[in-house]
């Protein structure tokens, strides 16, 4: 079985370099963006809405504490990339550059100006990207390298696997 021209759920990070996706979430600034996000994670595999109740007819101190909640949502370190969707331009804009700031991909749509079914299909497109699988890199220690004779139990599938996948060198050293 020949697996270079598969795909797997990942994201580029700046080096150029491929990471496995923990969660891709799909984050609502409002709750009337609620319906928005759970329609863009019923038609992409493996992404996930975080609904919730908040963001309208908040004020003040009240208000920042939203944005900085759904802010730190988005930077969590379980979380690979975000897709922000809200009413209001402004406002998601807002959560997307705190988001932004972590270096993690992430992209913001409002609804205002567009409709429910094209910033479903907007967000749906930039939630769905793939990485080639050619392009992850995986970190196998075996004992040998320690200085250990023998090698770990899990070096051999994965070398089998890699093998299988490509045509060429198996190893590459970075």
């Amino acid at each position: 079985m020949n697996l270079a021209k598969s795909t797997f759920w990942g994201y580029k990070r700046e080096n150029g370099r491929v990471g496995v996706r923990n969660h891709v979430i799909i984050l609502p600034v409002d709750d009337l963006a609620n319906a928005a996000c759970e329609s863009v994670a019923n038609n992409i595999k493996g992404v996930m809405a975080l609904p919730h109740p908040y963001g309208r007819l908040q004020f003040g101190a009240d208000l920042d504490l939203h944005f900085r909640t759904l802010i730190g949502t988005g930077s969590n370190p379980n979380v690979a990339a975000v897709v922000v969707i809200g009413i209001e331009e402004e406002w998601t804009k807002r959560v997307v550059d705190g988001i932004a700031k972590t270096g993690k991909p992430v992209c913001g749509f409002g609804i205002e100006q567009h409709g429910d079914h094209d910033t479903i299909l907007r967000a749906s497109k930039v939630a769905k990207e793939y990485a080639k699988i050619e392009e992850l890199i995986i970190n196998v220690l075996t004992l040998r390298a320690l200085g250990l004779p023998g090698v770990l139990c899990a070096c051999l599938p994965v070398g089998r696997v890699k093998k299988g996948m490509f045509n060429g060198p198996s190893i590459k050293r970075l």
